[in-house]
Order: structure tokens, then sequence, then C-alpha cells
């Protein structure tokens, strides 16, 4: 008994069946992977932090959780957001310290500023643990970073801390 090969164009036919299915595959495995990586920083991409002016010039910082969960171990900071610089501060010293913020628009007390330097202009870094226990960092450029560890320790804070900043309720005009 003879083996039987094929034509050729059985031959192109399965080779272009396998091509297909290994594309569909491909695309299928990285829309199941952006799903997921959208799906962890749902809550992150809803959080933000800006400076205002407020009365005799006295400052402060909003704090928007715009998500439907509070988020937890929140620090606010200044940072470069324009120009040569650090985007976001590290050290007790430097950072204003939150238990919880829950979904709305905050403000709280203003973290240390020093200043910016020449053609530089500041922006507000927030760090937080989200409703999943995941750790995130938005520095003051505006751009968020999971992180792999506690924001505490990223940004070398010494515990316990005994200086909780109060929040309270913010009207945007």
């Amino acid at each position: 008994m003879a083996i039987q090969f094929g034509t050729l164009a059985d031959w192109v036919g399965a080779i272009a069946t396998f091509g297909a299915v290994c594309v569909a595959l491909y695309t299928s495995l990285n829309e199941v992977k952006a799903r997921r990586k959208q799906d962890e920083s749902s809550q992150a991409v809803k959080i933000s932090a800006w400076p205002v002016a407020g009365p005799l010039g006295l400052a402060s910082v909003v704090i928007s959780n715009s998500s439907y969960e509070p988020i937890y171990d929140v620090t606010l900071s200044y940072g470069i957001a324009y120009g040569a610089g650090v985007s976001y501060l590290k050290g007790n010293d430097e950072l204003v310290f939150i238990k919880t913020v829950p979904p709305g628009i905050y403000k709280s007390k203003e973290p240390r500023n020093h200043g910016g330097a020449m053609h530089t202009q500041l922006g507000v870094a927030v760090s937080f643990r989200d409703a999943r226990g995941q750790y995130w960092l938005r520095d003051a450029k505006g751009k968020i970073y999971k992180l792999t560890t506690s924001n505490y320790r990223v940004l070398e804070v010494q515990e316990p801390i005994s200086d909780w900043a109060s929040i309270t309720s913010y009207k945007v005009s």
C-alpha cells in the first residue's frame, strides 16, 4: 500500500489553515492579556491629584477618586511635572499621609514645597493601595506605575506614621 501525500493545492490549503489558526490564537492571547491589564488597573487610572491655590495664596492639594471603591495608604508629594527633576519625592518629611480616600473629590493639606528650579513646573504625585491590594504611583507628570512592593517601601517611609492628614470635600468649579 503506497502513501498518498496529496496535491500541491492540498498542502497549500493545510499550511494556510495552520497559519490562520496560529494567528487567531496569538490574537486571542493578546486580547486576554490586554483585558487582564486593563482590569488590573481599572481603579488606579481613576485616581489623580493636583495643587490648588486657596484664599490668601495658601495652597492645598486636591485628590480625586472617581472609582467606586476607596483607596488606602495614600501619600501625596510634589514633583517636577515639566522640566528637569524628579517626578516624586521620597521620605516622611516630603509626604502627606492619608489613611483612606473614599470615592469623591477631596482637599488635603499641601505637602512640603521645595519650589521649582527655573523653567520647571511643579505637579503632585500620589501613591496608594487599591481595593485589590495592589500598589500604584502616579507621578507629577501623570504617568501611572504599578509597584511591585508597598508604596511606603518605594517612597522610603519610616513607620510608624504619626502625622496623618485629614481630608475635606472639595467642589471643582
